[in-house]
């Protein structure tokens, strides 16, 4: 889960963003909780920035063999298939340990 998406419910985040909430101890729990982490190609995590995950299109043709796809323009990143289901259980386990909610189109598309 991008930082914006727990940031923005605590103070800080509204105060200045990642900057002030480097300050705030539980910000720094969650960014470091071990199971929000995962591996991912780096060019592939830059360019996700903390776009909406989404499922707008099946071409994938940005990353050579890796079927990852982002819409820069509507600010989407489509992640392979093999790794939705990662996704969908560390947004639902962030959502319940830090009681962050989730907006109905994310629930419906982690439940999908």
């Amino acid at each position: 889960m991008p930082a914006e998406n727990f940031g923005r419910h605590l103070q800080c985040w509204r105060d200045g963003g990642h900057k002030e909430c480097k300050k705030d101890a539980k910000f720094n729990e969650m960014e470091g909780d071990m199971y929000n982490l995962q591996p991912s190609i780096g060019e592939v995590n830059d360019d996700r920035y903390n776009f909406r995950y989404s499922q707008f299109t099946n071409e994938f043709t940005q990353y050579g063999q890796c079927k990852t796809t982002i819409d820069f323009k509507d600010r989407k990143f489509r992640p392979r298939k093999e790794i939705r289901g990662v996704i969908a259980r560390t947004y639902f386990y962030m959502s319940d340990k830090y009681n962050i909610n989730l907006s109905k189109s994310e629930l419906k598309l982690m439940q999908a």
